[in-house]
């Protein structure tokens, strides 16, 4: 974005925004879907297992658990938690569902009873580490022998990306058991918007990275990247919806490490879970947010229902790389038209294809020319009745937004209106 561009406002309107996480979901379920024992047991904990990692046999439910008798104060008392996690033949932790209306402090006892019976004849090595309790609007993580949570999550915190669930996922995911990951210690990730030379060199690098390690054609390796472009500006833009890491981000300064998805350090995180995890969870995703936009109709269909990322796995990790510590949110109006560009001149530009762009330079000077107006009593409308990749048409909504920015006398919610 050039200097004299206006900064980028909270209100920008762009194309990647495809839904808001509120407190009335998150990526399991509906805050409405939860109200009783089951519906939490059953739409919340059993996919949040599914999501760490674990298969069906290596979740042993309440009908399979045999109760043990625990001390509560004076008494013994039979009891059995909703869910063992199993790490190979032992138990790595128990999760504990209750009602939406419980209170979860009065279930600690319990808990940590229970996982004191399960341990006090093991050697440390072979001990159930930790017990959750939730009853979907708040979750809670404990030791086996305290009774003081070492982490807390409300119902909308279980969105990839935020802090908290990247630092549970670390805590008791499938693959961190055995590589005695520490939660506490947080890496600084640094996160930078570029020069627009510098977005083109990484545009280029791309391609040349997927030609040479997929070797599609040029038609199909650029179908490819703008699907993992999607998930790029998609998850940036989370980074800004996350309250932790949106004041990072709007200061320029690194990020904590786990507020990251679109990184490697992510896809290592999850490679043991599935073996495409950009596509399987990040691209999914955003799949799922563009069809629920659609549904109210107000978003078009950019992808398939079922369409998938088809690069191999080593190839995205390869892209992503690459990619991974530069802000592309907001950085240009007309972002995809210079991908389209770059890979273009990379494949097949002039006489093989029969295209040839217009220099920015001219686009920019023809749009001035044309004195666009947009405001509170009319806003023109604009043809370019030789679209190529819509350089012009994203031009003049850049030059017409940006007079609506700038137009002193209309109201905040008038500018966002317009």
């Amino acid at each position: 974005m050039g200097s004299k561009d206006p900064p980028l406002r909270k209100d920008r309107p762009t194309l990647f925004d495809t839904i808001d996480f509120t407190d009335k979901k998150n990526i399991f379920c509906d805050r409405a879907d939860l109200n009783n024992e089951s519906t939490v047991e059953q739409r919340f904990a059993l996919r949040l297992l599914s999501d760490l990692g674990y298969k069906d046999a290596e979740i042993k439910s309440k009908d399979q658990i045999s109760p043990m008798m625990i001390s509560l104060g004076r008494k013994k008392i039979p009891y059995r938690p909703d869910f063992q996690v199993l790490i190979g033949k032992r138990v790595g932790w128990v999760l504990d569902a209750k009602a939406t209306t419980e209170q979860l402090g009065k279930w600690v006892g319990q808990c940590a009873s229970y996982c004191f019976e399960i341990n006090k004849d093991r050697e440390e090595k072979h001990r159930t580490k930790y017990f959750m309790l939730t009853n979907g609007i708040t979750t809670r993580v404990y030791m086996w022998d305290s009774n003081k949570p070492i982490l807390e999550l409300a119902f909308s915190d279980f969105q990839y990306g935020n802090p908290l669930y990247e630092e549970l996922r670390r805590l008791l995911s499938k693959s961190s058991f055995g590589r005695g990951r520490d939660i506490r210690i947080t890496k600084k990730f640094d996160f930078q918007k570029p020069s627009m030379q510098r977005v083109r060199q990484l545009f280029t690098d791309c391609h040349a990275k997927i030609w040479k390690m997929d070797k599609r054609s040029p038609a199909s390796a650029f179908s490819e990247f703008i699907k993992l472009m999607f998930v790029k500006l998609y998850e940036d833009r989370e980074l800004r919806a996350n309250p932790v890491s949106a004041e990072f981000v709007e200061k320029g300064l690194p990020l904590p490490a786990e507020a990251v998805t679109f990184s490697v350090r992510w896809i290592e995180a999850r490679e043991k879970e599935t073996d495409n995890p950009v596509d399987a969870i990040l691209f999914t995703r955003l799949r799922k947010a563009i069809e629920d936009e659609i549904r109210i109709n107000k978003k078009k269909r950019v992808f398939n229902p079922n369409e998938r990322i088809e690069l191999r796995p080593s190839t995205v990790k390869e892209v992503v790389r690459r990619m991974e510590h530069h802000d592309l949110f907001g950085i240009d109006e007309d972002l995809n038209g210079r991908l389209f560009e770059s890979f273009l001149t990379a494949t097949m530009r002039g006489r093989e294809l029969g295209q040839f762009f217009t220099p920015r330079s001219i686009v920019k000077l023809m749009t001035e020319l044309a004195d666009l107006k947009a405001g509170r009593d009319h806003i023109d409308a604009v043809l370019d009745a030789c679209c190529g990749t819509g350089g012009f048409l994203i031009e003049a909504l850049t030059e017409m937004r940006n007079k609506i920015r700038n137009n002193a006398s209309l109201t905040s919610k008038e500018k966002k209106d317009l």
